[in-house]
């Protein structure tokens, strides 16, 4: 074995056969390399562990940012949420919806004003399907029927009473009174077992019978009592 000197002389304990795999490295090997070469491929010289920057982004796309975590208690931000509309609450009155005038609670809740349209008097089911529920009496015409469009919406089952405008039931603001008349449809209407041919007066307790129900009148203004005088 030769013995390799210095540019003094002295001898330096180098081997004189170098490993295989130094011959071919650059003298950048000891930086840190790509698993995969220029052309897409996997480095198979590359006998190294990939350096990872912990302050790289993880996802395979350098540009894509960062995932943000979904907010946990579910609240839509403020450019999600849309702004909800408070709708006028209407009351059925003759057929037709009738604004009253509403409020807000100190919650936020809608609440209707009641004086917008008073009760003036109840009719009570006393016999028949429904028995035991009650509807309330408005100022002027309450038609009675089963569809959505009568002030008295009537349905609890019974298939005698007709749809529109069974009978109408009047409160005379002025004159205190309450009347009953036959409404415009086939079915009769009847008082006190009496059929209802004309408009007649009230007075309470009188029984009402459409169909296979029977109401009982209970008025709460007449000649004691009336809105207009509190």
């Amino acid at each position: 074995m030769a013995v390799k000197r210095g540019p003094d002389g002295i001898p330096i304990d180098v081997p004189s056969v170098m490993h295989e795999k130094s011959k071919h490295a650059s003298p950048a090997s000891d930086a840190p390399t790509s698993l995969f070469d220029n052309t897409g491929h996997v480095n198979a010289d590359n006998d190294k562990p990939t350096e990872l920057n912990p302050n790289q982004s993880s996802s395979l796309f350098g540009d894509e940012p960062p995932t943000v975590k979904a907010d946990q208690s579910g609240a839509a931000t403020p450019n999600q949420s849309a702004a909800a509309v408070d709708e006028p609450a209407t009351v059925i009155a003759g057929g037709a919806g009738r604004p009253s005038h509403a409020t807000k609670d100190d919650s936020g809740n809608q609440q209707i004003d009641a004086m917008a349209d008073p009760v003036v008097g109840w009719l009570v089911v006393v016999d028949g399907p429904g028995k035991g529920n009650y509807l309330k009496l408005g100022n002027g015409q309450n038609s009675i029927g089963r569809g959505n469009s009568e002030r008295i919406k009537l349905d609890f089952g019974d298939d005698q009473i007709s749809r529109a405008n069974h009978a109408m039931l009047t409160f005379d603001p002025r004159g205190g009174g309450f009347y009953i008349q036959q409404g415009s449809g086939t079915n009769l209407a009847y008082l006190d077992n009496s059929p209802v041919l004309s408009p007649t007066k009230l007075s309470a307790g009188s029984r009402i019978t459409l169909g296979d129900t029977t109401l009982m009148f209970a008025p709460l203004c007449g000649e004691n009592f009336s809105w207009d005088e509190e």
